[in-house]
Parts: structure tokens; C-alpha cells; sequence
């Protein structure tokens, strides 16, 4: 390729139970804020989910915070899958114009029932 590579972050819709979780983020920062979120949202609906979605470099850090929630006693599921994300390629040759780059990013959803706590 004879240009730059602009990456896009994965563009997905939002819902209200969902938990963006990044690679930069510090893993204790994102627990507190997890937990913080599920209390909220266990506090306003009674027994509800809390699914912790994080895609390519953190995927890892996503599957680490399900097994911290899963470790304090909560019901966990896993899913994992594959998006397509479109780049932008700007071309070194000023007369041409700018292109797209197809690439695919692994994915996880942790999904954490609230209100359900497993007896260990």
C-alpha cells in the first residue's frame, strides 16, 4: 500500500447496559467504574445485566474483568465474535483520492446478571 492507514475504532450502537471497555484503560479504574455501573444499574432496574463489550487488543482485558465479576459470585456468559471495521487510506499521490481498508477485529461480550449471585 502506498498510502497512510487510518484506523477507526469499531462503531457500534450504545445501549444503556453496555460497558465500553478500552486497552488503555487501567484494569483496576475500569472494575471500579464496572462496579460503580452495575450498582447503578441494579439499583434503578432490581435484577438486570450488565455486558461488558470489548474489541481486538481488548479482548483480553474484557474476558479479565468477567472473571473478576464472575470470581465475586456473579452469573457470567461469554460470547465472542468478529466485526468488520473500514479504514481510511490516504494515498502518498496528492492527485488521488482517499480510499477504504476492510479489516476484521475479534470481539467479546461479557454479559454479568445482576441480582444473581451464585453461592460459592
Amino acid at each position: 500500500m502506498d498510502g497512510t492507514l487510518h484506523k477507526r475504532q469499531v462503531a457500534e450502537p450504545r445501549a444503556s447496559n453496555e460497558f465500553r471497555v478500552l486497552s488503555r484503560s487501567p484494569f483496576i479504574s475500569l472494575l471500579k467504574r464496572a462496579r460503580r455501573e452495575a450498582e447503578t444499574l441494579h439499583a434503578k432496574n432490581g435484577p438486570a445485566k450488565l455486558v461488558l463489550v470489548g474489541a481486538g487488543k481488548a479482548v483480553q482485558k474484557t474476558l479479565a474483568l468477567g472473571l473478576r465479576f464472575d470470581d465475586l459470585g456473579y452469573m457470567t456468559t461469554v460470547e465472542t465474535d468478529v466485526v468488520s471495521v473500514t479504514d481510511d487510506v490516504e494515498y502518498d499521490d496528492p492527485d488521488r483520492e482517499w480510499g477504504t481498508h476492510e479489516r476484521t477485529v475479534p470481539r467479546a461480550r461479557v454479559s454479568v446478571m445482576l441480582g444473581s449471585r451464585v453461592a460459592a
